[in-house]
Protein backbone atom coordinates (compact mmCIF):
# COMPACT_ATOMS: atom_id res chain seq x y z
CA UNK A 1 0.00 0.00 0.00
CA UNK A 2 1.71 3.74 -0.70
CA UNK A 3 2.31 6.22 1.59
CA UNK A 4 -0.47 8.31 0.16
CA UNK A 5 -3.14 5.47 0.62
CA UNK A 6 -2.36 5.04 4.36
CA UNK A 7 -2.52 8.82 5.23
CA UNK A 8 -5.82 9.34 3.02
CA UNK A 9 -7.56 6.46 4.70
CA UNK A 10 -6.88 7.72 8.14
CA UNK A 11 -5.06 10.43 10.78
CA UNK A 12 -2.66 7.73 12.12
CA UNK A 13 -0.40 6.50 8.86
CA UNK A 14 1.34 3.84 11.13
CA UNK A 15 -2.70 2.13 11.70
CA UNK A 16 -2.08 -0.98 9.13
CA UNK A 17 1.57 -1.72 10.85
CA UNK A 18 0.19 -1.42 14.36
CA UNK A 19 -2.54 -3.44 13.73
CA UNK A 20 -0.28 -6.46 12.09
CA UNK A 21 1.89 -5.96 14.55
CA UNK A 22 -1.21 -6.30 16.97
CA UNK A 23 -1.75 -9.72 15.48
CA UNK A 24 1.36 -11.30 14.90
CA UNK A 25 1.94 -10.61 18.61
CA UNK A 26 -1.26 -12.53 20.48
CA UNK A 27 0.29 -15.97 17.16
CA UNK A 28 3.65 -16.55 19.04
CA UNK A 29 6.47 -15.11 20.13
CA UNK A 30 8.86 -13.78 17.92
CA UNK A 31 11.27 -16.55 17.05
CA UNK A 32 8.47 -18.80 17.26
CA UNK A 33 7.07 -16.78 14.24
CA UNK A 34 9.96 -16.11 12.29
CA UNK A 35 10.30 -20.16 12.35
CA UNK A 36 7.40 -20.90 10.78
CA UNK A 37 6.94 -17.78 8.79
CA UNK A 38 10.79 -18.64 7.10
CA UNK A 39 11.52 -14.67 8.02
CA UNK A 40 14.48 -13.27 9.83
CA UNK A 41 14.51 -12.97 13.50
CA UNK A 42 15.33 -9.12 13.09
CA UNK A 43 12.59 -8.85 10.83
CA UNK A 44 9.61 -10.00 13.06
CA UNK A 45 10.79 -8.08 15.72
CA UNK A 46 9.96 -5.15 13.83
CA UNK A 47 6.93 -6.52 12.26
CA UNK A 48 5.97 -7.06 15.85
CA UNK A 49 7.00 -3.57 16.94
CA UNK A 50 4.82 -2.48 14.29
CA UNK A 51 7.67 -0.24 13.20
CA UNK A 52 7.92 -1.53 9.48
CA UNK A 53 5.53 -2.75 6.87
CA UNK A 54 6.37 -6.56 5.12
CA UNK A 55 7.37 -6.81 1.83
CA UNK A 56 5.88 -8.74 -0.70
CA UNK A 57 7.59 -12.19 0.24
CA UNK A 58 6.91 -11.85 3.80
CA UNK A 59 2.82 -11.06 3.33
CA UNK A 60 2.39 -14.15 1.05
CA UNK A 61 4.14 -16.59 4.37
CA UNK A 62 2.35 -14.47 6.67
CA UNK A 63 -1.12 -15.18 4.13
CA UNK A 64 -0.65 -18.44 4.13
CA UNK A 65 0.06 -19.28 7.07
CA UNK A 66 -2.60 -17.55 9.18
CA UNK A 67 -5.16 -16.87 5.54
CA UNK A 68 -8.01 -14.54 6.20
CA UNK A 69 -7.79 -13.75 9.68
CA UNK A 70 -4.66 -11.62 9.19
CA UNK A 71 -6.33 -9.81 6.12
CA UNK A 72 -9.51 -9.47 8.24
CA UNK A 73 -7.56 -8.49 11.57
CA UNK A 74 -5.33 -5.70 9.46
CA UNK A 75 -8.03 -4.45 6.74
CA UNK A 76 -10.90 -4.93 8.36
CA UNK A 77 -11.12 -4.96 12.21
CA UNK A 78 -14.80 -4.34 12.62
CA UNK A 79 -15.34 -7.45 10.79
CA UNK A 80 -13.24 -8.97 13.39
CA UNK A 81 -15.25 -7.94 16.26
CA UNK A 82 -18.09 -8.26 14.97
CA UNK A 83 -17.23 -11.87 14.17
CA UNK A 84 -16.14 -12.49 17.80
CA UNK A 85 -19.06 -11.33 19.18
CA UNK A 86 -21.27 -13.46 17.21
CA UNK A 87 -19.21 -16.33 17.74
CA UNK A 88 -19.25 -15.65 21.55
CA UNK A 89 -23.00 -15.81 21.46
CA UNK A 90 -23.39 -18.77 19.68
CA UNK A 91 -20.94 -20.38 22.05
CA UNK A 92 -23.31 -19.00 25.00
CA UNK A 93 -26.96 -20.43 22.87
CA UNK A 94 -24.77 -23.73 22.26
CA UNK A 95 -24.01 -23.97 26.55
CA UNK A 96 -27.56 -23.11 27.43
CA UNK A 97 -29.04 -25.69 24.79
CA UNK A 98 -26.90 -28.48 26.84
CA UNK A 99 -27.90 -27.64 30.10
CA UNK A 100 -31.23 -27.73 29.08
CA UNK A 101 -31.30 -30.30 27.54
CA UNK A 102 -29.50 -32.31 30.26
CA UNK A 103 -32.59 -30.57 32.95
CA UNK A 104 -34.83 -32.01 30.60
CA UNK A 105 -33.52 -35.19 30.26
CA UNK A 106 -35.36 -38.23 31.38
CA UNK A 107 -33.22 -39.34 33.86
CA UNK A 108 -35.23 -42.19 34.91
CA UNK A 109 -33.41 -45.71 35.82
CA UNK A 110 -35.24 -48.38 35.22
CA UNK A 111 -34.45 -52.08 36.21
CA UNK A 112 -34.30 -54.95 34.02
CA UNK A 113 -36.97 -57.94 34.23
CA UNK A 114 -36.22 -60.33 36.99
CA UNK A 115 -33.31 -58.33 38.32
CA UNK A 116 -35.21 -56.79 41.36
CA UNK A 117 -37.43 -59.87 42.55
CA UNK A 118 -36.30 -61.08 45.26
CA UNK A 119 -36.55 -64.90 46.58
CA UNK A 120 -39.92 -65.16 48.67
CA UNK A 121 -39.49 -66.01 52.03
CA UNK A 122 -40.58 -69.70 51.41
CA UNK A 123 -38.23 -70.39 48.22
CA UNK A 124 -34.72 -71.80 48.65
CA UNK A 125 -31.82 -70.45 46.97
CA UNK A 126 -30.28 -72.06 43.83
CA UNK A 127 -26.91 -73.65 45.46
CA UNK A 128 -25.89 -72.80 48.90
CA UNK A 129 -22.44 -71.51 49.39
CA UNK A 130 -20.68 -68.48 51.41
CA UNK A 131 -22.77 -66.00 49.91
CA UNK A 132 -26.27 -67.96 50.61
CA UNK A 133 -25.53 -69.87 53.10
CA UNK A 134 -28.55 -69.05 55.65
CA UNK A 135 -26.77 -68.84 59.25
CA UNK A 136 -29.75 -68.30 61.27
CA UNK A 137 -32.37 -71.47 60.63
Amino acid sequence: MTDWAMHSSSQDSQILPKRLAEFLRRQGTAKQLSLRLDVDLRTMNNLRAGSTWPIARHWWSIWVEFGDDVLEAVFHPERVEARLAREAAEREQARRQRIASALVENRSFGVADGLAEGLGPHEEPAELGPPNLELFD
